[in-house]
């Protein structure tokens, strides 16, 4: 199996997702998530079930832990999760090799974005307190707290950056950046660290890695 640098060394434009493909933050995520279903009386999940459960649009993962949004709207319980996110900033770190592999890339011959479901101005002051600003040359998230498609925002970083489909791939962690690369046109590598499990995202692509050093 290649390297992730063998898999990038025909692009000229690399596109990470945020959330688990850089930032370690599922943990946190289950935390959040148990909080939640514990204050609305429903069972609590592990960190490799909500790894199977996981999935876009986000509204459906919910639902599928038995929120009831007559009891508390969608738009309510995704203003509490952020929130809650918000107040776990302080403990997320990066997963061990990103800082490493993207400052890498930076000092390469290649354009480097992020694209997140995240708010955006959150996702920015993320990506600062991190000191990783000046590896990106775009860094694009939401306008809402809904976590919804990135897809309409990832053609608009497309044309922002100027270069080609067929010369860009995006790195993510979820079914959702499946479907991003394919409406974009873009090729795509997966890392099963994040929010989704190995086994569901290596069914889905089979460019997927077990990490950003797997070979």
């Amino acid at each position: 199996m290649q390297t992730l640098f063998e898999k990038l060394s025909g692009y000229r434009h690399i596109i990470w997702d945020w959330n688990g493909t850089l930032v370690d933050d599922a943990p946190q995520v289950v935390f959040i998530v148990n909080e939640m279903l514990e204050e609305q009386g429903l069972n609590q999940i592990t960190l490799n079930e909500y790894r199977d459960s996981f999935c876009h649009p986000v509204i459906d993962f919910y639902s599928g832990l038995g929120f009831d949004f007559e009891k508390l709207s969608f738009d309510e319980l995704c203003i509490q999760f952020n929130n809650k996110y918000d107040n776990q900033r302080p403990q997320l770190t990066l997963h061990n090799d990103a800082r490493e592999i993207a400052g890498k890339i930076a000092d390469g011959i290649w354009t480097q974005s992020i694209l997140s479901a995240a708010p955006e101005k959150a996702l920015i002051d993320n990506v600062k307190a991190f000191g990783l600003d000046s590896f990106f040359n775009h860094v694009y998230g939401l306008d809402n707290l809904h976590a919804a498609s990135k897809i309409e925002r990832g053609h608009e970083l497309i044309r922002a950056a100027g270069i080609p489909s067929q010369d860009t791939v995006l790195i993510g962690d979820t079914d959702h950046d499946f479907e991003v690369a394919e409406a974009l046109g873009i090729d795509l590598i997966l890392i099963a660290r994040g929010h989704q499990s190995f086994e569901r995202l290596s069914k889905l692509h089979p460019e997927t890695l077990p990490g950003l050093k797997a070979a």
